[in-house]
């Protein structure tokens, strides 16, 4: 795409989207060695939420 429009691809559909999602596209954040995850819940400041 050459204008892909701003936020995560799956801010529509995630039960757990917030307003930053729909604005801005999450960095990658480190879960572990081998897992990184693009998901603005994965910020120290996100509210915690019943995901795994």
């Amino acid at each position: 795409m050459l204008n892909p429009p701003k936020g995560c691809p799956f801010y529509q559909r995630c039960e757990y989207s917030m307003k930053v999602c729909k604005d801005s596209m999450p960095p990658f954040f480190e879960i572990d060695e081998n897992h990184k995850s693009a998901c603005w819940l994965n910020h120290k400041d996100a509210p915690k939420v019943g995901i795994n």
